[in-house]
């Protein structure tokens, strides 16, 4: 065992993309609102497939990513003991979304849309009617087809490639495969070594956000797709690497 105060995960950037490509996009832009619902974030096992939560709150806690610098959550736990080498994110497969392209296409105020195609029926012409609509992701291509899927995320650690996958999970049961009723994301990322919590180890967890072409509108404003979002998550500590 050899003791390093290397961050566990100095810098994890997840770019998110959109796993299917639009026939073609009418507008990609900023929007003014990207509410993302977090129930858990952690670290893992990938051997054992244990988990220990850095943050969970059971009911969720809503953080609007849309807008610039750091996100924080409202409480954190150090892990249990134990080694880890993932990190994992459970979040709601349901996202509220407010914007326009600025070609005369909004997003329409209280509008809901479920689909497994990544395109969402949330859009209008009709700036009066213009606010904030909420998109659920039921399927990857398919109800059922609930991943992993890889290409969803391309990541990076210290500027290196790493492994990122997302899945369609339950809150029941939030494993891929798990069943019950599909309400989460799950993503999961390597974190480059295998890292060993114990009584003495602190840390700090932090988000940035970049969703400057995070939405999509496309098909003559028929549609709203996620564009590409970045993700910058930086952890500290001085756990050691497990040897």
């Amino acid at each position: 065992m050899k003791s390093s105060t290397k961050n566990l995960l100095s810098l994890l950037t997840l770019t998110a993309v959109n796993a299917f490509s639009p026939a073609y996009a009418d507008g990609t832009f900023r929007p003014t609102s990207f509410k993302v619902t977090f129930f858990e974030v952690g670290v893992q096992n990938s051997a054992t497939g244990s988990r220990s939560p850095i943050f969970r709150n059971n009911s969720g806690e809503e953080l609007n990513i849309a807008n610039p610098g750091a996100l924080g959550f409202s409480s954190l736990t150090k892990p249990s003991n134990g080694t880890y080498d993932q990190i994992y994110v459970l979040v709601s497969n349901s996202i509220k979304i407010n914007g326009t392209d600025g070609t005369g296409c909004f997003t329409l105020s209280g509008a809901s849309s479920g689909a497994t195609n990544g395109q969402f029926s949330v859009t209008t012409s009709t700036e009066a009617l213009r606010g904030e609509a909420t998109t659920t992701e039921t399927g990857f291509g398919a109800v059922g087809q609930n991943g992993p899927a890889t290409p969803l995320l391309i990541g990076s650690l210290n500027g290196a490639v790493t492994s990122v996958s997302i899945g369609l999970v339950s809150s029941t049961n939030p494993v891929i495969g798990g069943g019950g009723v599909i309400n989460r994301y799950l993503y999961t990322g390597n974190i480059g070594n295998t890292y060993r919590v114990t009584d003495s180890t602190t840390g700090s967890i932090a988000f940035h956000f970049d969703t400057s072409n995070g939405v999509t509108f496309q098909g003559g404003c028929s549609k709203a797709t996620y564009g590409q979002l970045r993700v910058n998550l930086t952890i500290t500590t001085n756990a050691e690497v497990a040897q």
